[in-house]
């Protein structure tokens, strides 16, 4: 019983003494610098972590991600389910061009994803002015195409912590820290076990303060390493981790939207000989798969496997890169927007 609550403690202390909160801003201060350009807190926020809290996002908000938290635990019938490292079960629900979310959880994701909507179009008129707008244009099959226009995967994951207190004990997390292969995320804050993420100078960076109302940006691979292959520019795709929970806390439920582009896309500008598609960069075998693979079937996502459309609407690559300790960073750094 002691050996139990200790694992909560430690987690806390870690959080409190070795991390600094993520950034943070409101809806109507992204609407402001988008609209009047004073983004520079936004721009070294994707600079140095890769991405931010959007918060104050209303009570109908709150409220729904509430009762998701606490529903969707209860509607996991045709779920994905796998086994994470710490031993804890993610339930799995991937909307497709032919299976949408669950009916019992509709009323709440609909509301959810009204505000992932307004976040997505003030973050992405400010990335258009840190990079420019042609930068973000993409080709496909000869036809020019902003972000807006790119298709988005939306998935509800249920996390449920493992019985087994020596595995939660030696896997400190359910999803080891790497970066997602898509162009960005829009995701839910969790009570229950907060992001974790992790700054350029290799630095934790919590997300335990988020409040209810609020939804997490995080940049992927798939805007820095692809969209932008041509384009100089110093932003980074944001690392991540799920911490384990202990034994009999509450599940961790997610709500997250990943925008992704077409298989043969391609950045419209180009310079030199040899573009990346999307495919290349959200397959990339260079990159070895870590268990943070979110593919149902478990393992890593190969060039096979995408070619597999059902398969690949069931799954989430991720890089498996393990970011630094924190033992070579740099000094400084930034504050959050606020609090």
């Amino acid at each position: 019983m002691m050996l139990r609550s200790l694992i909560p403690l430690f987690s806390l202390v870690y959080l409190s003494t070795c991390s600094r909160p993520v950034y943070r801003t409101s809806l109507p201060s992204l609407r402001l610098a988008a609209s009047t350009g004073r983004i520079s807190q936004v721009r070294k926020a994707l600079q140095e972590v890769g991405g931010f809290a959007v918060e104050g996002l209303g009570k109908d908000y709150a409220n729904a991600l509430l009762s998701l938290q606490e529903s969707a635990p209860h509607c996991l019938d045709g779920s994905k389910r796998v086994t994470l490292d710490d031993g804890a079960e993610r339930f799995t629900f991937v909307e497709s061009d032919h299976v949408g979310l669950p009916a019992c959880l509709q009323d709440q994701t609909e509301i959810i994803q009204s505000a992932f909507d307004q976040v997505e179009l003030e973050v992405t008129k400010i990335l258009s002015q840190i990079v420019g707008n042609s930068s973000l244009l993409v080709k496909e099959s000869g036809e020019l195409k902003q972000l807006s226009d790119l298709p988005s995967k939306t998935h509800i994951h249920v996390y449920k912590p493992s019985h087994s207190l020596s595995n939660t004990i030696s896997q400190p997390y359910s999803l080891p820290f790497h970066r997602d292969n898509g162009l960005y995320l829009l995701l839910t804050p969790s009570p229950t076990s907060p992001l974790l993420l992790q700054s350029s100078t290799g630095k934790p960076v919590s997300t335990s303060l988020v409040s209810s109302s609020s939804v997490l940006f995080l940049l992927g691979r798939g805007v820095t390493s692809w969209l932008l292959q041509a384009t100089p520019h110093s932003l980074v795709a944001a690392p991540h981790a799920v911490p384990s929970m202990a034994d009999g806390a509450r599940p961790r439920v997610v709500l997250a939207r990943m925008k992704v582009a077409g298989d043969s896309a391609v950045p419209a500008i180009r310079r030199g000989k040899g573009q990346k598609t999307f495919q290349q960069v959200f397959t990339d075998g260079t990159i070895n798969p870590s268990a943070a693979s979110l593919c149902h079937y478990g393992g890593p996502l190969t060039e096979d496997d995408f070619l597999h459309r059902h398969q690949r609407d069931a799954c989430w690559p991720h890089t498996g890169e393990n970011c630094d300790d924190g033992s070579k960073s740099r000094e400084g750094t930034l504050p959050p927007f606020h609090g």
